[in-house]
């Protein structure tokens, strides 16, 4: 299949895709027949909507991300391991991309955001832009700091980074040492279409509920065992993305994220959410204000700057993750609840921008 525009996500975690999904979503509305996309990597392509944007996916092992046995915890061994393995045969990975690149025809790489495909392009001869909020090689030479060996791994992928033309930084940014050329773009975030009432329908809210809905979501890496608790929480309603629910005081319902159903759409029906800090529920939730209660991460260099804008527009508080899993949850959201309504985003057009950047390089 011939492709116009190569987009290489991250297949680490669902953020990098919906985001992606947020920005095609706005170029298909420009350009919604003429150009042909392919979409490289690991990203389900159902969480990009590939059908309904015509995207042409073609699954490769081309980002290690981090090793995770949940959602708030990294393997450092294990990640150490299979980074070190992707830049001990990096020559032939760059040199398969490139091929690929070459053999799609695509005028144009976009990269959200792995140093792989940065690298690629630049072998190929093809111009790429980035699309980020991060980049690896900070994230990565945060564990440098206390062992030395993933410093060639940092070096390794702060020089691919170098061979992109521009990088479109989003906002809750951590670093991004690696670019060279910045632009920036506002909060890239799947803003819902419907008006609240008709997506609290859409999950079976019944129309006279008044207590509040408070999506309990792990941005698509599974949640975390909550141990039953004598609490009473019958005062919400709780929702569920990630498997089963928990076996909770309360009302729970479980739903199915689909193209008629979004998880934008989930969001703005609630009022609250519990979770890790990641930038698709950070962003979904400052854009639809959503309040957040956020379970520490260890091992994320990113979760402070996404937590330090929760915080300063009033929507956020920490929750300890033995208060979550031992399911005393009343407190904090009776506190989280008490404050004030957290202010929106002020500018969330970061979709329309990058489509905007895309098709003035293309």
């Amino acid at each position: 299949m011939r492709a116009d525009l190569a987009v290489y996500v991250s297949g680490h975690g669902y953020g990098h895709a919906t985001r992606t999904r947020a920005w095609l979503t706005a170029l298909r509305a420009r350009e919604p027949s003429r150009l042909r996309i392919r979409v490289r990597g690991e990203a389900p392509p159902a969480v990009l909507s590939a059908g309904r944007l015509g995207l042409g996916c073609s699954r490769a092992d081309i980002d290690p991300g981090v090793v995770q046995p949940n959602s708030l915890d990294v393997d450092l061994p294990a990640s150490l391991a299979v980074h070190r393995a992707l830049v001990a045969r990096w020559d032939e990975a760059v040199e398969r991309e490139a091929a690929w690149i070459a053999g799609s025809g695509a005028r144009l790489l976009v990269g959200d955001v792995p140093p792989l495909a940065f690298a690629a392009a630049e072998r190929a001869g093809v111009p790429s832009l980035a699309v980020a909020n991060f980049g690896w090689d900070w994230i990565l030479a945060s564990y440098a700091a206390s062992d030395p060996a993933w410093e060639p791994v940092v070096g390794c992928y702060r020089r691919a980074y170098a061979g992109a033309a521009l990088l479109l930084r989003l906002p809750l940014a951590g670093g991004l040492p690696g670019f060279r050329r910045v632009q920036e773009v506002p909060l890239l975030v799947n803003l819902s279409r419907r008006e609240r009432p008709a997506c609290r329908a859409a999950l079976g809210v019944a129309p006279g509920e008044s207590r509040p809905l408070v999506l309990v979501s792990f941005g698509g890496l599974g949640g975390l065992g909550v141990r039953s608790a004598a609490e009473d929480l019958s005062d919400y309603v709780f929702v569920c993305c990630d498997g089963p629910p928990p076996r909770r005081d309360g009302r729970w319902l479980r739903v199915e994220t689909s193209d008629e159903l979004p998880h934008e759409d989930v969001i703005h029906a609630c009022d609250a959410v519990i979770g890790k800090p990641g930038y698709g529920t950070a962003a979904e939730a400052l854009a639809h204000g959503v309040r957040a209660l956020c379970l520490p991460r260890s091992g994320f260099p990113e979760a402070a700057p996404l937590f330090a804008e929760l915080s300063r527009l009033g929507s956020a508080r920490s929750m300890p993750r033995p208060d979550f899993e031992a399911g005393r949850w009343r407190a904090h959201l009776e506190a989280l609840f008490a404050g004030p309504a957290p202010q929106p985003w002020p500018l969330t057009g970061g979709a329309e921008a990058v489509a905007e950047a895309v098709l003035g390089r293309l």
